[in-house]
C-alpha cells in the first residue's frame, strides 16, 4: 500500500489562573486554545457564564479547557458548567482525551489538597487520577505542576508528587500547567530516550496582576497517510 509523509504547522495558544482578569486579556487567533485552570476567583456561576462569553469570543478551532481548584462552580455543577462551555464551543477535560489535528491531548484537573477548594486530593490518593493519563498522548494539560518543577510558591514546592511518579514512564513531549503562578517559564528534561517540555502558563502573578501574555506555540505534526487511514508520526515544537 502507497502511502506518504506530511508535515503541518499547527498554532496553538495556552493559559492558566488569569482569575477574574481575563475578560482584559486578548488571545490571538490559533488552530487550538487551550486553558489550565483557574478562570474563577471566588467559583460563581456568574464567573463562569462571563467566561464562557469570553471564550466565544476567541477565534480557535478547538478550545479545550481544563478547571482548577478556584473553579468552584465546575466542580459542584460540573454537568451544567460543561453544557455552559459547549455553548461557547469548548470542550471541558476532566480526566479525558481528545484528539485535535492528530495530536493527542489529555486534561486533568486535580491538584494535592491545601483548604477546601475544588478537583483536590491528598497528593498520595492523586495516583489514582494521574496513573489513567494515556502513554500516548502528545499534549498534557494539568492544573497542578508536578512536584520540583516549576511549582515553587514562595519557598515551597506545591506541585505533586503523584503526578511526577504517574508520567516516569511516559514519554509524553508536552506538559502545560500553571496553579502556583510562575509564569512565563519552562525546562526540559531528558526522560530516558525523549525531551519532554514543561510550560507553566500562568499570566498573573503573586498579587494576582497580569504579567505576561498567554502562551504561543507551534507544533510541527507529521502525518504518515495512505489511501485509507492518517496516523500521526510525531509532534514536535516549530
Amino acid at each position: 500500500m502507497n502511502s506518504e509523509i506530511k508535515e503541518r504547522a499547527i498554532s496553538a495558544v495556552v493559559m492558566s489562573d488569569a482569575h477574574w482578569n481575563f475578560p482584559y486579556i486578548e488571545v490571538p487567533d490559533c488552530d487550538i486554545f487551550m486553558y489550565c485552570g483557574d478562570w474563577s476567583g471566588s467559583g460563581t456561576m456568574t464567573e463562569h457564564i462571563k467566561f464562557c462569553a469570553w471564550l466565544n469570543k476567541i477565534q480557535a478551532r478547538y478550545k479545550l479547557i481544563v478547571p482548577g481548584n478556584h473553579d468552584m462552580y465546575c466542580y459542584h455543577y460540573q454537568d451544567m458548567a460543561k453544557n455552559l462551555l459547549l455553548g461557547a464551543n469548548a470542550t471541558l477535560l476532566v480526566d479525558r482525551e481528545v484528539e485535535c489535528y492528530g495530536i493527542r491531548i489529555y486534561g486533568t484537573p486535580w491538584s494535592p489538597r491545601f483548604g477546601q477548594w475544588g478537583y483536590m486530593r491528598p497528593d498520595e490518593d492523586l495516583y489514582d487520577y494521574f496513573k489513567e493519563i494515556p502513554k500516548g498522548v502528545h499534549v498534557l494539560l494539568t492544573h497542578t505542576p508536578p512536584n520540583g518543577i516549576l511549582d515553587l510558591a514562595g519557598t515551597t514546592h506545591i506541585g505533586s508528587k503523584s503526578l511526577v511518579k504517574a508520567l516516569k514512564n511516559k514519554p509524553i513531549p508536552f506538559h502545560f500547567f500553571g496553579h502556583n503562578h510562575t509564569p512565563g517559564s519552562y525546562i526540559k528534561k531528558r526522560k530516558g530516550s525523549f525531551t519532554r517540555k514543561y510550560f507553566n502558563v500562568s499570566v498573573c502573578d503573586d498579587s494576582y496582576q497580569v504579567v505576561v501574555p498567554p502562551k504561543e506555540i507551534v507544533f510541527r505534526v507529521k502525518y504518515e497517510i495512505s489511501e485509507d487511514s492518517l496516523n500521526t508520526l510525531e509532534v514536535q515544537e516549530l
